[in-house]
């Protein structure tokens, strides 16, 4: 059995991009995570624009959902909690 799952962090981090109501950072942001260095820009410019924290719960929800999907297809239960 394969307990592998495979997360795309690239698009998390353009799935939080679009997600930014403010169309101008919006676009400073989903410019950041173009082309080489796409990593390091998009985590130099949370910080610079005051979103980490936005940025850490976007992240933690995603990989929430993906945990609950991975215990659902292996017949798995779980208790939610926060």
């Amino acid at each position: 059995m394969n307990y592998l799952i495979d997360i795309d962090y690239y698009e998390i981090m353009e799935d939080f991009c679009l997600s930014i109501d403010d169309d101008k950072l919006r676009k400073i942001m989903y410019n950041s995570i173009q082309g080489r260095g796409a990593f390091r820009r998009f985590e130099d410019n949370v910080h610079k624009y005051g979103i980490i924290d936005d940025w850490y719960d976007f992240q933690e929800n995603v990989y929430m959902e993906i945990a609950k999907q991975w215990c659902n297809n292996h017949g798995i239960k779980y208790i939610e909690g926060k």
